[in-house]
């Protein structure tokens, strides 16, 4: 077994009822060898699941250059038990990645509604907030309504966020009206907010300012993409 290659559960196997220097310990080695064998290789209930080759790459790649990631759990929604073990690995290995060194990384986390069903996911997203910007890493958590940000301990999240872009929120007007987080907002402000047509938003960056921009894509951006 290396680093490099993330073993099978027969390669998991193999090792493990070769292990021990005492009989004792051998025995409850292939003892448990073949309890995992019986149910997660071969024929066994778990091993089309757990004994392959995983296609999510938690490697770094390389020290100098890490190529983008995306992580995808959307097929997993009918599968609550899988994807809250997809979500611990995925974002312990992020974690992992992210505090080994000083190299300036984003992690993007879209839909931050679906980790609130988890809380020790959320316990990432608060911790994220608060010590990965010491080793000079960026989190950005994205959701379509504000409010999710400003309920329980989520609220941690959008306490360590100083720079907040907000688009449109039609739906969700009312947490600029009442909390206190936004009171530094005028009228002016709520109604832009409220109407903020594609690709504008204001960037509200904290102790500095208020600004009202618009997205435009580069001209190396129209060239990769075209009108897509």
């Amino acid at each position: 077994m290396t680093p490099e290659i993330t073993p099978t559960c027969d390669v998991v196997c193999d090792v493990l009822s070769g292990l021990g220097e005492k009989d004792a310990t051998r025995g409850i080695a292939r003892d448990l060898a073949d309890e995992i064998a019986g149910l997660c290789t071969g024929s066994g209930p778990w091993a089309q699941f757990l004994n392959g080759m995983t296609n999510i790459d938690l490697t770094r790649g390389g020290r100098d250059w890490i190529r983008p990631r995306v992580f995808s759990f959307h097929e997993l929604e009918s599968e609550p038990i899988l994807q809250a073990l997809a979500y611990t690995q995925v974002l312990s290995a992020i974690r992992r990645d992210s505090l080994i060194d000083e190299q300036p990384r984003i992690i993007a986390v879209d839909e931050v509604y679906r980790l609130m069903r988890h809380p020790s996911l959320l316990d990432f997203l608060i911790e994220a907030a608060k010590t990965f910007r010491t080793r000079r890493k960026k989190l950005i958590c994205i959701d379509q309504q504000m409010s999710i940000f400003l309920e329980g301990k989520a609220r941690l999240v959008f306490e360590n966020s100083p720079i907040r872009v907000v688009f449109s929120q039609r739906q969700g007007m009312n947490v600029f009206h009442e909390d206190a987080a936004f009171q530094h907002l005028n009228q002016q402000h709520r109604d832009i907010i409220a109407a903020l047509p594609r690709f504008h938003f204001v960037l509200d960056v904290q102790d500095e300012g208020l600004w009202y921009a618009r997205s435009v894509a580069t001209p190396g951006e129209l060239a990769r993409f075209s009108t897509t």
